[in-house]
């Protein structure tokens, strides 16, 4: 029997899929929020939880847009359109990815954050894809 490929680093996969797609973030999204950091910045990790199958993983994602005012609210709205598009699959190193599908776990809005000057507005995702 054939070895099945591994799954996507789904991580990996939606910041690439957002710097592609939405201009304002180009290199601008990551796993962590860096001291410093200059705003708007997006970070996206996978929470646990979710499921898997032989051949479908369904993570759930968490994206976070810090931004001073109210821009990360619109830039969040941006990011959710573009989600929610399907959008066209994006080459993560050696692999092909592709959403198949989103389901909202967290709607959007804004969250609590320490520093008043900066604001953090989130959602939070299951998403499903194949193995490549």
């Amino acid at each position: 029997m054939p070895l099945l490929t591994k799954f996507p680093n789904i991580e990996l996969a939606v910041m690439a899929i957002l710097d592609r797609d939405i201009v304002a973030l180009t290199n601008k999204s990551g796993t962590e929020l860096p001291k410093n950091q200059p705003l708007p910045y997006v970070r996206v990790f996978r929470v646990p939880g979710g499921r898997r199958n032989r051949l479908k993983d369904y993570p759930w994602v968490d994206i976070e847009v810090f931004a001073e005012g109210a821009t990360g609210k619109s830039l969040m709205e941006d990011i959710d359109a573009v989600i929610f598009g399907y959008p066209e699959g994006v080459a993560v190193g050696d692999q092909f990815v592709k959403i198949e599908d989103v389901q909202v776990r967290a709607s959007l809005g804004q969250r609590p954050w320490t520093d008043d000057r900066v604001r953090r507005y989130g959602a939070t995702y299951q998403l499903t894809v194949s193995r490549s």
